[in-house]
């Protein structure tokens, strides 16, 4: 796998850039300019709220991570302080943000880690605009998720660097972007161990011994130095300085929590139709049988304890997370905040099915996924995975999606996967039949026990 780029594919990069974000910019601004959002509504309302200057320097003992609101503050004080509530300028800043990133190093990392020729103004551009189209809610609502996956990103892309000049410096700024993602979203903390493990196995194998091991220390110096601020934060309103996100529910860990709410939640929405309550529970009737199984109580979450429940009947919590996967790649509710009815809405779950299964035959096409580009993905995967035991939401699987579609953009070659698709296309279409009906069959199934509260 090629660990850089030549001179002069760097420079037809960098030509490719400027024309791909300008077009991607657009689409934003018109997709913020369609929607016409004037005022943000639960999980975004919170955030927009939290980073307003008055609250976020008050302490409030509600907030988390300090990042994200931090980042989002500039923006509350001009839209909220001093335009009375105008977002324009928050819709110009996040989609010049996003278009950058997207058609920038986001589209770097990716090629770089598929080994594919340097990418074009069109491949740069289908790549961005894949997920606006699929996840149009996480370009429109100041929410967490795409930032967290981008810092991410970005960590990884930083990573790369560090096998060249300056190779110091830029495990320290991986760390702080892997740190940043975290603080921003706290699953990232798996994505954290991923890099840490990737960093010595893969990116500097075949650096000297004292490099590749000091290589980790720097990323966790660089990811301690972004959490100063959340060790003051924590001190000032926890009463001790631990550079961790402390996030509870009610006063208890809200990661037990959500794998207690996994067992009998298949997948989770927010609904914004008329008359309707915003929180939809669809209820998993092996989860509710097994929980019935136990006396009709799971007792007090923790880790311990859940860890004791799945070795009890692995079988009834293999089907669990392996319904949880698929109905977080059933991407039906895009927008984060849906009016539709999900039962209504089998196209979007085809669709989904259908780009992930291209996504398979380009990769197909070009000779599989090698294992060492698995790995060099695991950062972003391995949050994933973690999500998947738990009440599943569908944004958490934006990292599978923007895997698949860097396969697509970067990875699309017209003839070989004409040939390959001629000389397997018996047993490709009875895949694309056969592993459609079961998808479809489990998110359908999934939409049947819907309830407005937890279980």
């Amino acid at each position: 796998m090629s660990a850089s780029l030549p001179i002069s594919s760097v420079a037809a990069s960098d030509r490719s850039r400027p024309v791909a974000f300008a077009l991607v910019f657009l689409v934003l601004i018109a997709l913020h300019q369609a929607a016409g959002i004037e005022a943000y509504i639960f999980d975004s309302y919170i955030y927009w709220t939290y980073s307003a200057p008055s609250v976020l320097l008050s302490f409030t003992p509600s907030i988390r991570g300090y990042l994200y609101l931090t980042l989002l503050m500039p923006l509350n004080a001009l839209c909220d302080g001093l335009l009375g509530g105008n977002k324009e300028p928050f819709r110009i800043v996040v989609s010049l943000i996003y278009a950058w990133a997207l058609t920038g190093p986001a589209s770097d990392f990716f090629a770089r880690v598929f080994a594919s020729k340097p990418p074009s103004t069109a491949r740069r551009t289908v790549f961005a605009l894949l997920p606006v189209a699929l996840f149009p809610g996480l370009f429109l609502y100041p929410l967490s998720d795409l930032p967290a996956v981008l810092m991410m990103t970005a960590a990884s892309f930083l990573a790369w660097r560090i096998r060249g000049r300056f190779w110091w410096l830029f495990a320290v700024l991986a760390g702080v972007a892997m740190g940043a993602a975290y603080n921003t979203r706290t699953v990232y903390l798996f994505g954290c161990l991923g890099l840490l493990l990737v960093c010595p196995a893969i990116l500097m194998r075949d650096q000297p011994s004292v490099r590749r091991w000091l290589a980790p220390i720097l990323l966790l110096l660089g990811a301690l130095l972004i959490s100063i601020p959340q060790m003051v934060w924590n001190q000032h309103v926890h009463g001790r300085a631990s550079p961790f996100v402390i996030a509870d529910v009610r006063g208890k860990s809200l990661m037990p929590s959500q794998l207690y709410w996994g067992i009998t939640v298949q997948r989770y929405e927010t609904s914004i139709r008329q008359g309707e309550i915003p929180s939809r529970f669809y209820l998993d009737p092996a989860g509710l049988a097994f929980r019935d199984k136990m006396g009709g109580d799971l007792g007090e979450p923790s880790i311990a304890a859940y860890i004791r429940l799945v070795v009890r009947d692995p079988l009834v919590f293999a089907g669990i997370y392996a319904r949880h996967f698929v109905n977080g790649v059933d991407v039906r509710d895009g927008t984060v905040y849906t009016k539709a009815i999900s039962s209504r809405r089998n196209s979007a779950s085809l669709l989904c099915f259908t780009l992930l299964f291209f996504a398979g035959l380009v990769a197909a096409s070009r000779g599989g996924i090698r294992w060492r580009e698995v790995a060099s993905l695991a950062p972003l995967l391995v949050p994933v995975l973690a999500v998947v035991p738990g009440a599943v939401e569908t944004r958490f699987f934006l990292p599978i999606y923007l895997i698949a579609f860097s396969i697509i953009a970067f990875e699309f070659n017209r003839s070989a996967l004409v040939n390959y698709a001629k000389r397997n296309a018996a047993a490709l279409s009875l895949l694309y039949f056969l592993m459609g009906s079961i998808f479809m069959a489990i998110t359908n199934a999934s939409l049947a026990i819907l309830q407005y509260g937890l279980p």
